[in-house]
């Protein structure tokens, strides 16, 4: 079960502390600003697309972990290492905030769009926005009237570039069949369009991944072909929902589904190393996934009838909210989180519905990653009418602290709410040093205003590797730290679940 927040109320949100440390604030209009950038796509045999290298790739996972996290000054400071703005960009039409990561430089790893407050955990994806006519400005429709967790779209044509990859798969696209382009983001598992995939399918276990394409019909073809990137039954079937929704939509379109149908095999997105890797290959480059767990949603459209304008578009974008509905039996009003003085956190939530609700978990993080049960809270199990609830946290740490609802039902299944972040001021916070840095192996971890009781190191792509680090006595105000089993990159530190620095293994 997935808590929904109803898209027509206004939710009232905390002010996320760092806001306005962005390194860009502008506004206008969200759609336009993602045309601007797909008018500005290089074309078809350019070969401007370039492979990121291992730093490159440290330093984009470092900035997704601060992005997500809601330190956007750190997150934008990261993000200039490769030559990214992050936009703070007020949509007029909306009045809501995105944060956009834009490339101001000539590597063309593509435009990635995060809305904080999203509604649905729904990553809307767009890798073929040229090729594949207007997938692009459905995208950006998608997500805005979804309201979304997050945008991709494809920095280049994806018959830019000359070199191929070696991932499995062919392709006529951009000519004669051959392998894939390294331009073609949704077949090459070396990207910035793939390593976000995997940070956000890791970090949040509730996401969905909508990745639209578009094909030229013939006359055997139906209008809509959907897939989950798998031949196998799916754990989640939200494609038969989506499917249902979209024949409300528009009546006269006609579908093929890859797991209903065996003898379907055409444009199933099989070697979309997104969807392999969502659906646990090993190796998502060279092996299709034996499992679907039905979080990745491949949507090939005909032309006419859902690509080609607005209202088409708009039938996506209903389709798709309406087959959320179908997954929220709890119909969340409104999460409030307030920091009534130091130490005490005002926390209130309303349901419109509920259905099979049997109670939830309160949980909070000082660092939006680890999580802790700190309240349970009976739920209604049935109702039809409006609900509230609301506890408070008087825990004694100060600082920047978390928050979301576990939501579980009768049967044990479960799923979490969007997550809200406070500041309770601290008079005076945890100071944190690390040197030498960069070093060749070991460092020394200071603390000033405190003893350091815990000490966690993440890799570019937020997986945890303090399994291969060796400590010194914890609980000290100083400890020594040898780092011989880790390989030479950018590491993210965290102190106390409070305090992250940045480190470079050499």
């Amino acid at each position: 079960m997935i808590i929904k927040t109803t898209v027509a109320v206004v939710l009232v949100l905390l002010l996320h502390v760092t806001n306005c440390d962005a390194q860009v604030e502008l506004s206008g209009d969200l759609e336009d600003r993602i045309r601007d950038h797909i008018n500005a796509l290089p074309v078809e045999g350019g070969d401007d697309y370039h492979k990121p290298t291992d730093p490159e790739f440290n330093t984009w996972g470092e900035t997704l972990d601060f992005l997500l996290s809601g330190e956007y000054a750190n997150a934008a400071t990261s993000a200039a290492e490769l030559d990214y703005d992050l936009i703070a960009f007020t949509d007029d039409d909306t009045d809501r905030l995105y944060y956009i990561l834009e490339n101001q430089g000539a590597n063309y790893w593509g435009t990635y769009v995060y809305y904080p407050d999203y509604v649905i955990p729904l990553v809307v994806q767009s890798p073929h926005p040229e090729k594949d006519f207007n997938t692009g400005k459905q995208g950006a429709y998608v997500f805005k009237n979804t309201d979304a967790m997050f945008f991709f779209l494809a920095g280049t044509d994806r018959c830019n570039s000359g070199a191929t990859v070696n991932c499995t798969g062919e392709t006529e696209v951009c000519g004669p069949k051959g392998p894939f382009k390294k331009s073609d983001l949704a077949h090459n598992d070396s990207t910035f369009f793939q390593s976000a995939t995997d940070t956000l399918f890791r970090r949040f276990d509730d996401t969905y991944f909508l990745q639209l394409h578009g094909f030229a019909k013939k006359d055997t073809d139906p209008y809509v072909i959907l897939s989950n990137g798998s031949k196998e039954p799916p754990e989640n079937d939200f494609i038969s929902i989506l499917k249902d929704q979209l024949q409300l939509e528009d009546g006269g379109l006609t579908f093929e589904v890859a797991h209903e149908n065996e003898d379907w095999n055409r444009l199933i997105g099989r070697t979309n190393t997104q969807g392999r890797l969502i659906n646990g290959s090993d190796h998502v480059c060279s092996e299709h996934a034996n499992i679907n767990n039905g979080r990745f949603i491949h949507l090939e459209q005909e032309k006419t009838r859902l690509r080609s304008d607005e209202s088409g578009w708009a039938k996506v974008a209903n389709a798709v909210e309406s087959s959320f509905n179908q997954l929220l039996p709890v119909e969340l009003l409104y999460f409030r989180v307030n920091s009534v003085k130091k130490g005490e956190i005002s926390l209130e939530w309303s349901t419109l519905s509920e259905s099979d609700n049997d109670y939830f978990w309160l949980q909070r993080s000082q660092n939006g990653k680890l999580w802790r049960n700190i309240l349970r809270i009976k739920g209604a199990g049935n109702s039809s009418s409006q609900l509230t609830y609301s506890a408070v946290d008087r825990s004694t740490f100060d600082g920047v602290r978390y928050y979301r609802l576990k939501q579980v039902d009768f049967d044990g299944s479960f799923t979490y709410s969007a997550i809200k972040m406070v500041n309770s001021i601290s008079p005076r916070p945890l100071q944190v040093k690390i040197y030498p840095n960069p070093t060749e192996s070991k460092v020394t971890i200071e603390a000033d205003g405190g003893l350091i009781t815990q000490v966690d190191f993440f890799d570019y792509m937020s997986r945890k590797v303090s399994d291969q680090v060796v400590f010194g006595d914890l609980g000290q105000g100083s400890i020594k730290v040898d780092l011989k089993n880790l390989q030479q990159g950018i590491y993210l530190v965290m102190i106390n679940e409070s305090v992250s620095l940045r480190l470079i293994r050499k």
